[in-house]
Protein backbone atom coordinates (compact mmCIF):
# COMPACT_ATOMS: atom_id res chain seq x y z
CA UNK A 1 0.00 0.00 0.00
CA UNK A 2 1.06 3.50 -1.22
CA UNK A 3 2.05 5.52 1.77
CA UNK A 4 1.22 9.10 2.29
CA UNK A 5 4.73 10.80 2.10
CA UNK A 6 5.16 8.50 -1.51
CA UNK A 7 1.73 9.64 -2.69
CA UNK A 8 1.87 13.65 -1.67
CA UNK A 9 4.32 16.00 -2.36
CA UNK A 10 4.32 19.99 -1.44
CA UNK A 11 3.62 21.46 -4.97
CA UNK A 12 3.73 25.23 -4.49
CA UNK A 13 3.68 27.60 -1.44
CA UNK A 14 1.87 31.04 -2.32
CA UNK A 15 2.95 34.15 -1.60
CA UNK A 16 0.52 37.24 -1.81
CA UNK A 17 -1.85 37.74 1.62
CA UNK A 18 -0.63 39.88 4.04
CA UNK A 19 -2.75 38.28 6.72
CA UNK A 20 -3.52 34.58 7.86
CA UNK A 21 -5.13 32.74 5.20
CA UNK A 22 -9.24 31.71 6.51
CA UNK A 23 -10.75 29.67 3.37
CA UNK A 24 -9.70 27.93 0.51
CA UNK A 25 -11.71 26.69 -2.26
CA UNK A 26 -11.34 25.02 -5.64
CA UNK A 27 -12.03 27.42 -8.53
CA UNK A 28 -14.40 26.63 -11.35
CA UNK A 29 -12.40 29.32 -13.94
CA UNK A 30 -9.70 28.74 -14.53
CA UNK A 31 -8.73 25.47 -14.76
CA UNK A 32 -7.38 23.81 -11.47
CA UNK A 33 -7.54 27.16 -9.76
CA UNK A 34 -7.77 28.05 -6.53
CA UNK A 35 -9.52 30.52 -4.74
CA UNK A 36 -8.32 32.20 -1.09
CA UNK A 37 -9.75 34.48 1.85
CA UNK A 38 -7.58 36.24 4.34
CA UNK A 39 -8.17 38.12 7.34
CA UNK A 40 -6.82 40.49 5.28
CA UNK A 41 -9.91 41.03 3.73
CA UNK A 42 -8.72 40.08 0.42
CA UNK A 43 -9.93 37.04 -1.71
CA UNK A 44 -7.46 35.92 -4.06
CA UNK A 45 -7.81 33.67 -7.37
CA UNK A 46 -4.25 31.65 -7.87
CA UNK A 47 -3.98 30.15 -11.52
CA UNK A 48 -1.36 27.13 -12.76
CA UNK A 49 1.66 28.08 -14.63
CA UNK A 50 2.35 26.93 -17.32
CA UNK A 51 6.29 26.49 -17.61
CA UNK A 52 5.90 24.69 -13.68
CA UNK A 53 4.08 22.73 -11.45
CA UNK A 54 3.67 26.44 -9.49
CA UNK A 55 0.67 29.30 -9.08
CA UNK A 56 0.43 32.34 -9.58
CA UNK A 57 -2.37 35.06 -8.16
CA UNK A 58 -4.17 36.49 -11.13
CA UNK A 59 -7.01 38.15 -9.63
CA UNK A 60 -7.43 40.03 -6.46
CA UNK A 61 -10.94 40.75 -5.02
CA UNK A 62 -11.35 43.92 -2.10
CA UNK A 63 -14.78 45.07 -1.22
CA UNK A 64 -15.28 43.79 2.78
CA UNK A 65 -14.85 46.15 5.56
CA UNK A 66 -13.56 43.39 7.36
CA UNK A 67 -11.57 39.54 7.18
CA UNK A 68 -12.80 37.16 4.37
CA UNK A 69 -13.64 33.86 6.42
CA UNK A 70 -15.13 31.35 3.62
CA UNK A 71 -15.11 31.31 -0.27
CA UNK A 72 -16.93 29.28 -2.89
CA UNK A 73 -16.91 29.14 -6.72
CA UNK A 74 -20.37 29.35 -8.31
CA UNK A 75 -21.00 26.75 -11.76
CA UNK A 76 -20.93 29.27 -15.17
CA UNK A 77 -24.49 29.80 -16.78
CA UNK A 78 -25.57 32.36 -19.24
CA UNK A 79 -24.89 35.42 -17.56
CA UNK A 80 -21.74 35.20 -16.28
CA UNK A 81 -19.73 32.67 -18.57
CA UNK A 82 -17.01 32.19 -16.17
CA UNK A 83 -18.95 31.71 -12.65
CA UNK A 84 -18.69 33.56 -9.94
CA UNK A 85 -16.70 33.35 -6.68
CA UNK A 86 -18.40 34.09 -3.30
CA UNK A 87 -16.89 35.35 -0.58
CA UNK A 88 -18.37 35.61 3.14
CA UNK A 89 -17.29 37.75 5.69
CA UNK A 90 -16.89 39.15 9.34
CA UNK A 91 -19.01 42.15 7.83
CA UNK A 92 -21.88 39.75 7.76
CA UNK A 93 -22.41 39.98 4.08
CA UNK A 94 -21.78 37.99 0.98
CA UNK A 95 -20.24 39.25 -1.66
CA UNK A 96 -19.85 38.02 -5.31
CA UNK A 97 -17.03 38.46 -7.89
CA UNK A 98 -16.88 37.92 -11.60
CA UNK A 99 -13.75 37.61 -13.27
CA UNK A 100 -13.79 40.85 -15.55
CA UNK A 101 -14.18 43.20 -12.60
CA UNK A 102 -12.71 43.97 -9.08
CA UNK A 103 -16.38 45.07 -8.28
CA UNK A 104 -18.78 42.97 -6.59
CA UNK A 105 -21.48 42.34 -9.20
CA UNK A 106 -23.89 41.57 -5.56
CA UNK A 107 -24.13 41.88 -2.02
CA UNK A 108 -26.65 39.92 -0.34
CA UNK A 109 -27.25 40.74 2.95
CA UNK A 110 -29.28 39.33 6.06
CA UNK A 111 -27.31 37.51 8.49
CA UNK A 112 -26.69 39.75 11.76
CA UNK A 113 -23.24 38.35 12.54
CA UNK A 114 -20.25 36.34 10.69
CA UNK A 115 -20.77 34.54 7.48
CA UNK A 116 -18.69 31.20 8.49
CA UNK A 117 -19.36 29.21 5.54
CA UNK A 118 -20.80 28.96 2.05
CA UNK A 119 -22.25 25.89 -0.36
CA UNK A 120 -23.45 26.09 -3.86
CA UNK A 121 -25.98 23.90 -5.37
CA UNK A 122 -28.42 23.79 -8.81
CA UNK A 123 -29.43 26.35 -10.66
CA UNK A 124 -27.16 28.83 -8.75
CA UNK A 125 -28.68 28.23 -5.18
CA UNK A 126 -26.54 29.89 -2.52
CA UNK A 127 -26.60 28.24 1.21
CA UNK A 128 -25.34 30.40 3.80
CA UNK A 129 -24.13 29.61 7.57
CA UNK A 130 -22.93 32.37 10.08
CA UNK A 131 -22.17 32.83 13.65
CA UNK A 132 -25.55 34.33 14.22
CA UNK A 133 -26.84 30.49 14.62
CA UNK A 134 -28.70 30.56 11.33
CA UNK A 135 -27.86 29.61 7.81
CA UNK A 136 -29.76 30.85 4.48
CA UNK A 137 -31.08 29.83 1.06
CA UNK A 138 -30.70 32.62 -1.47
CA UNK A 139 -31.40 32.03 -5.26
CA UNK A 140 -30.92 34.83 -7.85
CA UNK A 141 -29.80 37.22 -5.39
CA UNK A 142 -33.00 37.31 -3.28
CA UNK A 143 -33.44 35.38 0.49
CA UNK A 144 -35.43 32.22 -0.10
CA UNK A 145 -35.86 31.14 3.73
CA UNK A 146 -33.68 31.36 6.92
CA UNK A 147 -33.28 27.65 8.66
CA UNK A 148 -33.35 28.23 12.32
CA UNK A 149 -32.90 25.40 15.06
CA UNK A 150 -29.08 25.66 15.84
CA UNK A 151 -28.22 26.51 19.63
CA UNK A 152 -24.68 27.93 18.63
CA UNK A 153 -22.96 29.69 16.19
CA UNK A 154 -22.78 27.43 12.73
CA UNK A 155 -19.82 26.38 11.37
CA UNK A 156 -20.87 24.29 7.87
CA UNK A 157 -23.15 23.97 5.60
CA UNK A 158 -23.90 21.74 2.69
CA UNK A 159 -26.22 21.61 -0.28
CA UNK A 160 -27.21 17.82 -1.55
CA UNK A 161 -29.07 18.83 -4.54
CA UNK A 162 -29.45 14.60 -5.76
CA UNK A 163 -31.53 14.22 -2.63
CA UNK A 164 -32.98 17.70 -2.41
CA UNK A 165 -32.07 18.46 1.12
CA UNK A 166 -29.65 20.01 3.53
CA UNK A 167 -26.87 20.10 6.28
CA UNK A 168 -26.12 22.07 8.88
CA UNK A 169 -23.06 21.84 11.48
CA UNK A 170 -22.87 23.78 14.31
CA UNK A 171 -20.86 24.63 17.86
CA UNK A 172 -23.81 23.18 19.67
CA UNK A 173 -22.40 19.63 18.19
CA UNK A 174 -24.98 18.81 16.17
CA UNK A 175 -25.87 18.17 12.86
CA UNK A 176 -29.18 18.80 11.19
CA UNK A 177 -30.84 17.53 8.03
CA UNK A 178 -33.30 20.14 6.28
CA UNK A 179 -35.56 19.67 3.39
CA UNK A 180 -37.74 22.67 2.25
CA UNK A 181 -36.78 24.65 5.22
CA UNK A 182 -37.75 22.11 7.45
CA UNK A 183 -35.74 20.05 10.31
CA UNK A 184 -36.02 15.99 9.21
CA UNK A 185 -33.20 15.03 11.54
CA UNK A 186 -30.69 15.43 14.08
CA UNK A 187 -27.37 13.85 14.25
CA UNK A 188 -26.07 14.64 18.25
CA UNK A 189 -22.46 14.16 19.02
CA UNK A 190 -20.15 13.92 22.07
CA UNK A 191 -17.71 16.02 23.03
CA UNK A 192 -15.12 14.66 20.94
CA UNK A 193 -17.83 15.44 17.47
CA UNK A 194 -16.46 18.22 15.54
CA UNK A 195 -18.99 19.45 13.39
CA UNK A 196 -16.84 20.65 10.27
CA UNK A 197 -17.33 19.79 6.57
CA UNK A 198 -15.51 16.27 7.15
CA UNK A 199 -18.17 15.66 9.09
CA UNK A 200 -20.54 16.31 6.80
CA UNK A 201 -19.25 14.70 3.67
CA UNK A 202 -19.20 11.60 5.99
CA UNK A 203 -23.04 12.18 6.96
CA UNK A 204 -23.61 12.77 3.31
CA UNK A 205 -21.80 9.28 2.34
CA UNK A 206 -24.49 7.74 5.12
CA UNK A 207 -27.31 9.04 3.59
CA UNK A 208 -26.10 8.01 -0.09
Amino acid sequence: MATTRSMYCLRAVLFGHTSDVRAVAAAHYPENGIITGSRDCTARIWSTNSGDAGLTETFCMKSHSKYVSCVCAVLPDDEYPFGLILTGSNDNTIRAFSLDSSVPKYTLSGHTDTVSCLSVGKFGTVLSGSWDKTAKVWLKQKLLMTLEDHEMAIWAVKIMPEHGLMLTGSADKMVKLWRAGKCEKTFKGGLNFYLNKVTLNCIECFIN
